[in-house]
């Protein structure tokens, strides 16, 4: 009864969120976490409540969709064909990379220091100018990303639930993931938790600005996870290497690695369910086991080929 009132709690926190509800509502996140370090509720749930924190109401539209795969095989065919589909009468919507720059990170304290220094440094230069004029540079065209055919949610897509100025939901995501890390960082969690948080950083890059405080916050949560996911790796009775006992949880400096680390993921798990299907579809005997074997095999090792060559540049 607990956990159903808390999961109503948070439910209703999204579907009408306030000011004025805020703090309660973390409250409530905070003891989702508690739960789950109980063991009260599953991981699975909590899961569950993480990516609904980050997707609900960033659900890609049917028109975007269509857009997008339209583009998709203009690109395939050729600059021409993305020509001719960016001057028809239903063009490719202006859906660029969050924040309008695929380079965007978020910086670190070293990094804002040296940003600091930089910024008196051309302060002081262009004091020394004597009044000269610069010429006013061309900003950057930004990126055009579409939407991939497996993915049902994506932050870029706007909603009035989840302004591009409100930090509401990372510190729901905060909270949970402080609370409860020493029992979501478990060797069998990983996979799940790097998926996450992958899904997070990209989710993070769509914010126009952050108070400092939710920044800090966001950087101890992931020296939090970092801690424990070292923790219990030196703990492990397996021989593993210092290489992976040392690493911890990726952290991506822009949002477009960040994006197609996601989407990956969100391939992958389309096409397992994708072969899954047909298998169970073999079994009551609808297609043939030869079909159901090689559904989705081709674009499974394409999509393998892909995450190494991602990793080997990691």
């Amino acid at each position: 009864r607990l956990a159903d009132t808390v999961l109503e709690e948070l439910q209703w926190a999204l579907d009408h969120p306030s000011v004025r509800d805020q703090q309660r509502t973390i409250v409530y996140a905070r003891i989702l976490g508690e739960m789950l370090h109980s063991g009260l509720v599953p991981t699975s749930l909590v899961f569950d409540e993480l990516y609904k924190f980050i997707n609900l109401g960033h659900e890609i539209p049917p028109a975007l969709r269509e857009s997008s795969e339209k583009y998709a095989a203009a690109q395939a065919e050729g600059s021409a064909a993305v020509s001719a589909v960016s001057s028809s009468s239903t063009p490719m919507p202006k859906f660029m990379a969050a924040g309008g720059d695929v380079s965007r990170a978020i910086a670190e304290d070293e990094e804002m220091d040296e940003d600091d220094d930089e910024g008196r440094g051309d302060s002081d230069e262009q004091n020394n100018t004597d009044g000269e004029e610069q010429p006013d540079e061309e900003p950057t065209r930004p990126a055009v990303v579409a939407v991939s055919k497996y993915s049902v949610f994506d932050p870029r897509v706007g909603t009035p639930f989840d302004p591009p100025n409100s930090p509401f939901r990372i510190s729901l995501v905060c909270t949970v993931l402080e609370t409860s890390s020493s029992a979501l960082v478990t060797s069998g969690n990983k996979a799940k938790l790097e998926a996450f948080l992958a899904a997070f950083q990209r989710y993070l890059f769509t914010k126009d600005t952050l108070p400092t405080e939710v920044e800090f916050n966001l950087l101890d949560v992931f020296d939090v996870l970092d801690s424990g996911w070292k923790e219990k790796s030196r703990s492990s009775k397996r021989r593993q290497s210092k290489q992976e006992s040392s690493a911890g949880f990726t952290r991506y400096p822009t949002w477009l690695e960040a994006h197609n680390t996601t989407v990956a993921i969100e391939e992958a798990q389309a096409l397992s369910k994708e072969r899954a299907e047909a298998r169970l579809l073999a079994q009551a005997g609808v297609v043939s086991a030869g079909d159901a074997s090689l559904a989705g095999t081709a674009e499974l090792d394409e999509l393998d080929d892909e995450m190494a060559i991602v990793s080997e540049d990691e």
